[in-house]
């Protein structure tokens, strides 16, 4: 685990310090209570609050690289919209999510447009701590999920008056503020602490097309958390968030054309990438938008407990959400008006733009606009002189969207999603310790839980003048695990566990076919076996976690572009219309060792680091084909084709079975160094903190061959093909730099300097492709972000 960046015990905030001679005690409550890190028989990884400001973490995508087998990318190419993917486990279009994000044990609402679960981008502030759990959860957690979970755990009030505030200026005139305050207003009864963060920074890209700053900056959030205890053993905590963004939007780079002229302008499309090639990837020319992406974000949570007995007590979290966002959007990166060329009566060239004002009318058009209610009842307790510890709870969670939702192109009505969850679960684990001596050090963790979902889509279905329709459908299924851990000396955790994930199915709202557009549950057997040690050469202190998994995978969901041909029920002309098909590939596995480490060799140097190897492959992967005949050149009728891949047609199916898995890296690393400064105390504590991070590329198509979708791979600076585009291989990953240096107590004062570099040696990389040329011909990548540096002062205030 990370040195000096232990979890911090959520109820007060504060670290147990490591020594020379032994690691860090690190707290997490990733099974629903607080415990050590180091004794808990699962896979995470912790930041604490000063380990993601000594690491140069603002935001999910900053995480990349930095845990094992972790992915981020923005989802549908936008940038603010972060997708996490964790063992080859994350997002597929218009599907549950593979891994769920909770703030303060709540999930945080999804934007119905793309599942992203980012609530505005504000999350990275006042933190305890965020905690990476990396496996299925499929017991204990509110929301199912086959690939792990993200826990955000805010800094709770205390039985001090204290606070502190920011402020930081970096490149870009970035300009961010932050701060909190924490008021006792009865000792020990009524604990208020209120904290907020402010961000504006100019974009690094520019839009040359409408002379928009975009990938820039604006938005600010408020936070506030009151701690009532009325009586002894009972205690509220009451939460309430507000987000606001109000920005311009991420920016795509163009990168691929098909062969021809623009019928518009009478230029070679050739012509538009060289220029876009001379101008480098800061420099972009879009489609003339209303480039303006708002975000709105609300929540209010609730966290009652009340200790029934000594060995029992009772907790309910509650929560209501509410979210409104909308970006622009051009997914082929080509400066070409498709809406109006649509309004024309002409053929739209490459992939239609998102305007969120173009839609209806003058009216910025929020594409998402949902709210979210979750309640979760629980019973924690233990039984038998703490022989057995347990949680008997329940979940119920229900998404409905307000207003009428963004439409599309062909038929700008209402477009939404509903989604309903219940589910009853239990957990327990027997501990053996101070019972059976025979069995001292071993323990038994048993969990099961069933969950009911339904899911509901309404809108036309990408159906040009089709009826505004409703589709169902209903899911339920059990999940469970079983494991056993054994301490075989006090600071050596051996353990091996099994369990079952589930992620509900559901209905595509952009599929017109009426028989493709339910799609079932994904399953997934996870089996894994691990090591957590604290030991010491000589007197150094010496931390290595290492373990093995192989997941197998049942009904895996895969999204890709399809066209259908359909008959116009207005002008009733026949013609091919594109979708998005999501199904089931059959079956799937994924095997890998991860393995996380630290050393102290001297009290004033830590140097730890982690790595990750993944190998996936599908073992069944079939896709139903309406068109086999393959997709004919650009700008003719075209359907969802097999193109290098074989065709089966007893079953009307393509052979998928040797497609690249998606967002699976097969190697993944980092490397941070920490030290700390042997000064006098009276000056202060001076630290500087270096980290290296390394993943290889990914592929990112769910449904094409390499061969058929050739910019499906992405990762660092790749190079170009004759035809000037850039094209990735499975050997072109990116490392990043990240450096901070840090002075805090400033010859005795209460103030903090800080200066810090992310990506310091600038290096260029790709994090999102639209990989869809084989239907348009255009492709466009997404571009992490360049160097950022800056330098921040604090001021710390309180008793």
């Amino acid at each position: 685990m990370k040195a000096g960046e232990g979890v911090t015990p959520p109820a007060n905030g504060t670290a147990r310090e490591a020594s020379q001679t032994r690691l860090s005690d690190i707290v997490v409550t990733a099974r629903r209570r607080e415990e050590s890190l180091q004794n808990v028989p699962i896979s995470a990884t912790v930041f604490s609050s000063e380990g993601l400001d000594r690491r140069g973490i603002q935001s999910t995508q900053d995480l990349f690289g930095q845990i094992p087998s972790l992915v981020v990318g923005g989802s549908g190419q936008q940038r603010s919209s972060e997708n996490v993917t964790i063992r080859g486990q994350g997002a597929t279009y218009a599907a549950a999510p593979g891994v769920v994000l909770y703030f303060a044990e709540v999930p945080i609402i999804a934007d119905q447009s793309n599942n992203a679960q980012n609530a505005g981008g504000a999350n990275y502030y006042d933190l305890a701590n965020v905690q990476v759990l990396r496996g299925p959860q499929g017991t204990l957690f509110g929301r199912n999920t086959t690939g792990g979970a993200l826990l955000f755990e805010p800094q709770r009030p205390t039985d001090r008056f204290e606070g502190y505030g920011q402020v930081q200026y970096g490149n870009y005139d970035s300009v961010e503020l932050r701060g909190a305050i924490n008021v006792p207003i009865v000792e020990d009864r009524l604990l208020l602490r209120v904290a907020g963060i402010y961000q504006k920074r100019d974009g690094f890209t520019e839009e040359l097309t409408t002379g928009t700053d975009l990938d820039d900056r604006n938005r600010y959030s408020l936070r506030a958390g009151l701690t009532w205890r009325p009586a002894e053993g009972i205690e509220n905590y009451l939460m309430a968030t507000m987000t606001v963004g109000n920005e311009h939007g991420g920016s795509t780079v163009l990168n691929a054309v098909p062969a021809g002229t623009d019928p518009e302008t009478g230029i070679a499309y050739s012509t538009f990438l060289a220029e876009q090639n001379a101008r480098g990837i800061r420099s972009v020319r879009l489609s003339p938008l209303d480039w303006r992406e708002k975000t709105r974000y609300y929540s209010l949570t609730d966290i009652f407990s009340a200790d029934l007995s000594d060995n029992l007590t009772f907790r309910t979290i509650a929560n209501y959400s509410r979210l409104k966002h909308a970006a622009p959007y051009d997914g082929d990166g080509f400066p070409d008006d498709y809406a109006a060329r649509l309004v024309a009566g002409q053929s739209g060239i490459g992939a239609p733009e998102i305007d969120p004002v173009g839609l209806n009318g003058d009216d910025y058009n929020y594409r998402s606009n949902s709210r979210q209610f979750s309640v979760e009842p629980q019973l924690q307790g233990k039984l038998g002189d703490g022989l057995l510890t347990y949680v008997v709870g329940s979940y119920y969670e229900n998404v409905r969207p307000i207003g009428k939702g963004g439409g599309q192109f062909s038929n700008p009505a209402r477009r939404q999603k509903k989604s309903s969850s219940i589910a009853l679960y239990a957990q327990g684990t027997i501990k053996f310790d101070d019972h059976v001596d025979a069995l001292e050090g071993l323990s038994i963790t048993a969990g099961y839980r069933y969950t009911w979902d339904r899911a509901t889509a309404i809108g036309n279905f990408e159906i040009p003048n089709g009826p505004v329709i409703s589709k169902d459908a209903n899911f339920k299924a059990p999940t469970w695990t079983l494991g056993l851990d054994y301490k075989i000396v006090p600071d050596v955790l051996l353990y091996a566990k099994v369990s079952r994930g589930y992620k509900s199915g559901g209905v595509g709202q952009d599929t017109p076919a009426p028989e493709l557009r339910v799609f079932q549950p994904e399953f997934v057997t996870a089996y894994e076996a691990g090591i957590k040690a604290d030991w010491h050469i000589g007197s150094v202190p010496v931390r290595t976690n290492i373990n093995y998994y192989y997941t197998k995978y049942k009904d895996l969901q895969r999204t890709g572009g399809a066209a259908y041909e359909y008959t116009d029920p207005v002008t009733g002309t026949t013609s091919t219309i594109f979708g998005a098909q999501t199904g089931n590939a059959g079956k799937a596995h994924i095997q890998g060792i991860e393995f996380e480490g630290e050393i102290r060799p001297f009290k004033w140097f830590t140097l730890s680091g982690n790595y990750s190897y993944l190998k996936a492959k599908y073992d069944e992967y079939t896709q139903l084909s309406l068109f086999p005949n393959g997709i004919p050149a650009f700008g003719l009728p075209a359907g969802f084709d097999c193109g290098n891949v074989p065709y089966d047609a007893p079953s009307n199916s393509c052979i998928l079975d040797g497609l690249p898995f998606q967002f699976a890296p097969k190697n993944q690393f980092s490397l941070s160094g920490r030290i700390d400064l042997p000064v006098d105390e009276a000056i202060g504590n001076i630290s500087l903190t270096a980290t290296y991070s390394y993943v290889d590329a990914q592929y990112t198509s769910p449904t094409k061959a390499s061969i058929d979708e050739p910019y499906a791979w992405i990762g660092g600076s790749c190079p170009r093909n004759s035809s000037g585009s850039v094209v990735c291989g499975p050997n072109d990953g990116n490392g990043l730099l990240n450096v901070n240096v840090q002075w805090n107590s400033v010859m005795g004062s209460n103030f903090d300097l800080s200066a810090f570099a992310t990506n310091l040696t600038n290096e260029t990389y790709i994090i999102g492709s639209n990989g869809a040329s084989y239907q348009s011909g255009f492709n466009s990548y997404v571009y992490g972000e360049p160097r950022m540096y800056g330098v921040a002062v604090r001021f710390r205030f309180g008793s």
